[in-house]
């Protein structure tokens, strides 16, 4: 029984037009089947004319070992549509930029906070679990971090001198929330020590808090950077606590030059580049796919190699 023309009409209609998620990937899906099964190219062999002649393809392709062809091969004399999984389908990038609800202390920065922060997807379960732990002694961490995205080429174009904000290994703490008033700001630059060296801490609060402790913050006043004393501050070490999910300050902490000067912000994480062996091509290749690589104004450094400090 043939099928009804007008239900074919409806089906396209709706291909067609339709706008959900559902919709565009059983378009993107038909159009790789498309390209892969359509008579998009006239084949470059005879049509066989019986069944040893399939046989003798058949036979051909599995001595070389290629079994997804083979299966490719028996599609296509049957005339059916071959398994979704084909190694000839460039496959995905696996990982992802995903988006994580953000801390939002009370105070006059909140309205200021964005609501989310994009993190690579392969360590959003890490930084869950460090926000966790300062979240049971009453701090926040607060982040800045937008969607990276891969420039378009052009004659202005210059490589960054810090790669990793392309590849989702930076993060950065939201640089407002700190150094107006260091004991009520949810995140200071403090030391135990006049003079420093600085640390990026939490302001704790609560049962789980740590000890009050004298402690020594920086604040900006009257445009200078100044150091004020709390003799009994409530600080969390944050360091040792984003260390574990893979992320690290800059060491020593830079103080600010200026209240623009957000190097002290940043959050890096270089777990798995290997010196000498990791390219920028296959971290990029992790949240983009070949042809947005290729397309992008990063091509012509994608073969750079990680030295330990940056890819060159």
């Amino acid at each position: 029984m043939s099928l009804d023309p007008s239900i074919v009409a409806a089906l396209v209609n709706i291909i067609q037009t339709g706008t959900s998620p559902e919709v565009l990937a059983m378009q993107q899906q038909l159009l790789e089947r498309l390209l892969l099964t359509g008579d998009v190219a006239p084949s470059r062999i005879p049509a066989p004319r019986n069944i040893s002649e399939v046989g003798g393809y058949i036979n051909l392709v599995a001595s070389l070992g290629e079994t997804d062809v083979e299966t490719e091969l028996i599609a296509s004399a049957l005339g059916v549509a071959p398994p979704a999984n084909l190694l000839s389908i460039t496959a995905g990038h696996p990982l992802a930029m995903v988006s994580l609800m953000n801390d939002r202390p009370a105070g006059s920065k909140q309205p200021t906070i964005p609501l989310t922060f994009s993190l690579r997807s392969d360590f959003r379960d890490a930084i869950k679990a460090a926000l966790a732990t300062i979240h049971t002694q009453g701090g926040t961490l607060p982040f800045l971090s937008p969607v990276p995205t891969l420039p378009a080429p052009g004659p202005t174009f210059t490589p960054p001198k810090d790669w990793l904000p392309a590849i989702g290994r930076a993060l950065s703490v939201l640089p407002p929330i700190a150094l107006n008033d260091p004991s009520s700001d949810p995140v200071a630059l403090a030391s135990k020590t006049a003079g420093g060296p600085y640390e990026l801490v939490s302001l704790g609060s609560g049962a789980g808090a740590p000890p009050a402790a004298p402690w020594f913050a920086l604040k900006w006043a009257a445009g200078a950077l100044t150091e004020v004393s709390l003799p009994t501050a409530q600080f969390i070490d944050l360091a040792p606590i984003i260390a574990a999910a893979g992320f690290y300050p800059s060491s020593p902490l830079p103080s600010p030059a200026s209240p623009s000067d957000t190097k002290w912000a940043v959050l890096t994480n270089i777990t798995g580049l290997v010196p000498g062996v990791t390219t920028l091509q296959s971290e990029l290749l992790l949240l983009y796919s070949p042809n947005q690589v290729g397309a992008s104004a990063l091509a012509p450094y994608a073969k750079s190699v990680w030295d330990g400090t940056t890819f060159s």
